[in-house]
């Protein structure tokens, strides 16, 4: 017998590398970055900040790193406000109270029965909170005892949809759609200020005359009866705040709105794009702090900080976790995420450690992202306004074929395949050129787009009735119908993995095992809420409203694959060098992206370039053939094991012999061999 020790010795080193670093992973883990996501509101108390999101975040270094509080007994919090040495949040129809910083909360007893309260501001020792106008209790109310109780008004201002209300001097002011009204007796009185202006505004105060902010342009007055107006740019504005002026100058307002912040230094008549904090086209729901720490809370990324008057500023959310995704993509150690409402594509090379911003087109987050790819070293994004590229490594993209609406991507070796809601475009150069499939013909209303070797499978609508699954072994040049389709309304997810095709549909998962020629019902798991399916060697894993389900025997059965999952709806699921990738929302908050390991616990394996132990046909129906190369013949144990970890088989086996196999269910098995105390673990699919 003849032992080649460096080989052996090397592979099992390598072995025992794997193995430890894929435990790491025995769950779903939470990255930490890319940090940020919607933070409605911010404010200062004391030496610290805190920001309201889907949970309650405290900084106590001006905002350079945040963590939860976890002492808050609430989510979503939509309204935060500092009186004096208190604080309240405001979640749902619950209002709470801190008079330590944070550190305790209590439950007030506000009218449980308002539907919510939208709008919270002091005047002096009174609190006064708007609620929710479509709620029959609404209204505004007061507390002259910091919350315990409250009450309505003498005289309420008309049930309507007020954008806000603004505590300027001794006068409140409440802004809705049909109008402004004004209070001067700290809410217990209102009265009509203007019925003029009866759109959503912001007002404040500023050299001397009221200014009022509206979309399209804004209003001026020095005694509030007498206005001039001015035409500017901004859409929506959310938030004003006056500056202080410097040396004895006028006062700069600073803005935020649906789309970013601006300046303004002469009252309002132009506006600035503030640099820098545009870049995602951010919503801006908060203003706060002095001219020398300025603070904003956004929908993409959480709270921005300016230390010079608003002038340049940065983002500030180092620990806030609460980004919504709607896509990821994967392949080898890149990773790349398109945020909700498309505000921001992130890019990770380093399988989640690290992130990148790639910028993003305005035409892409004007134009609805249907899909994202990783193709080699290229970005692909498809939008309804057309397809996109760029290198990972480049910060420039280049718009493809712009007058198409594109929506699912594939790819299949050196080929991308992209469907528009009529035909289906391949490329052999990274979208240099494209050729449409099928002979040029028509594919109307493609529901989905797998690849494979030569194989294509898409869900296309023929006769305007059902979705036909349609095949292509031909790299697409010609495509034929198969007997399996679907009603229209039928929501559709489909993937491969290397020896089969396999579609979820509300009733059950179907597969294929010859290139789509044949479809059976592999399960009749009924999945009315999934979103998206993803496959590596016989497993299968679907995130649905409920979580992610996994079948390790080719979609026969299902179990939960939950463990570690920060929330249950995962809109987003995929794979890449046997790691997995989810995105997705709990009830209260997005959870950013998840990763785990799509293997049982503690158990990674040895690659066909890094092995010397090869084992042959796999898939295969009857036997497996092992050789162990450095090893003559000789016999040694060997066991057979499920996914869940069960023993199905033992036995002994030649180092060149064959292992009889055709006894196993079909579905995914590890092969356990043990040599000399050393031990080895390879995956196979039994057909």
């Amino acid at each position: 017998m003849k032992v080649n020790w460096t080989s052996f010795r090397l592979l099992t080193l390598i072995t025992i590398i794997l193995i430890i670093s894929g435990s790491g992973y025995a769950q779903w883990k939470q990255i930490s970055e890319p940090y940020g996501g919607s933070i409605k509101s911010v404010v200062i108390s004391g030496n610290q900040l805190f920001a309201g999101g889907g949970n309650l975040y405290v900084s106590n270094d001006y905002g350079h790193n945040w963590e939860i509080d976890s002492a808050f007994p609430g989510h979503s919090i939509s309204v935060l406000l500092v009186k004096n040495n208190s604080i309240f949040a405001v979640t749902g129809e619950q209002l709470y109270r801190s008079d330590d910083q944070g550190l305790n909360w209590i439950l007030l007893n506000f009218p449980a029965s308002n539907g919510g309260i939208i709008f919270l501001a002091r005047m002096n020792s009174t609190l006064i909170a708007c609620t929710n106008p479509y709620h029959p209790s609404s209204g505004f109310y007061r507390s002259e005892d910091n919350g315990e109780t409250w009450t309505l008004p003498a005289k309420k201002p008309p049930e309507q949809n007020y954008r806000g209300i603004f505590p300027i001097g001794q006068t409140i002011y409440a802004c809705g759609y049909d109008g402004i009204y004004q209070s001067i007796d700290e809410g217990l009185h209102w009265e009509v200020f203007s019925s003029s202006i009866n759109i959503s505004c912001v007002i404040v105060r500023a050299n001397n005359r009221l200014i009022v902010a509206k979309t399209g342009y804004c209003l001026r007055s020095y005694d509030g009866v007498s206005w001039d107006s001015t035409m500017n740019n901004l859409f929506n504005p959310t938030c004003m705040l006056v500056l202080d002026s410097v040396n004895g100058g006028r006062q700069k307002l600073l803005m935020g709105t649906g789309t970013g912040l601006f300046m303004s230094g002469d009252d309002g008549t132009t506006w600035d794009p503030v640099a820098d904090v545009n870049r995602s086209n951010g919503h801006i729901y908060c203003l706060n702090g002095a001219d020398s720490s300025l603070f904003a809370a956004t929908s993409s990324d959480g709270i921005l900080r300016s230390s010079d008057k608003g002038s340049t500023w940065e983002i500030a959310n180092s620990g806030i976790q609460e980004r919504l995704y709607d896509f990821v993509a994967a392949s080898g150690n890149n990773v790349a995420v398109v945020e909700q409402n498309h505000q921001a594509i992130f890019v990770s090379t380093d399988r989640g450690l690290t992130w990148k911003f790639q910028g993003i087109e305005g035409e892409i987050y004007s134009g609805w992202v249907n899909g994202v790819m990783i193709q080699d070293d290229w970005l692909f994004v498809s939008s309804c306004r057309g397809l996109y590229r760029k290198k990972i490594s480049d910060p420039a993209w280049e718009r493809l074929m712009p007058d198409s609406c594109f929506h699912h991507l594939a790819k299949s070796g050196n080929l991308l395949y992209v469907a528009t809601w009529w035909v289906i475009l391949k490329s052999e150069d990274h979208g240099d050129s494209w050729k449409v499939c099928n002979q040029g013909k028509v594919l109307p209303g493609a529901l989905g787009l797998s690849a494979i070797g030569n194989t294509v499978v898409t869900v296309a609508n023929i006769g305007g009735v059902h979705d036909t699954v349609m095949v292509s072994t031909d790299l697409g040049e010609h495509f034929l119908s198969t007997s399996l389709y679907f009603w229209y309304d039928e929501g559709l997810a489909m993937t491969h993995d290397s020896s089969a095709f396999y579609i979820t549909s509300s009733h059950g998962i179907y597969r294929s095992k010859n290139n789509g020629a044949v479809w059976e019902l592999a399960s009749d798991t009924s999945l009315w809420y999934f979103n998206a399916m993803t496959a590596d060697a016989g497993h299968l894993y679907i995130s649905t409203r409920d979580g992610v389900i996994r079948s390790g025997d080719r979609g026969n059965s299902w179990t939960p694959y939950n463990e570690g999952l920060p929330g249950d709806h995962v809109f987003d699921i995929t794979i890449a060098e046997d790691t997995l990738y989810a995105i997705g929302s709990s009830t209260y908050a997005g959870f950013g992206i998840c990763k785990r390991s799509a293997w049982p616990v503690g158990i990674r394996f040895l690659s066909k370039n890094q092995s010397e132990i090869r084992i042959s046909p796999n898939p295969t129906d009857t036997k497996l053939r092992m050789t162990i190369q450095g090893w003559d013949n000789c016999l040694i144990p060997y066991s057979i094991y499920d996914t869940k970890g069960n023993v199905q088989k033992n036995g002994i086996s030649n180092t060149v012999g064959e292992i009889t196999v055709e006894d196993l269910i079909p579905g995914m098995y590890l092969l356990y061999v043990s040599l000399q105390n050393r031990n080895y673990t390879i995956p196979f699919i039994k057909n």
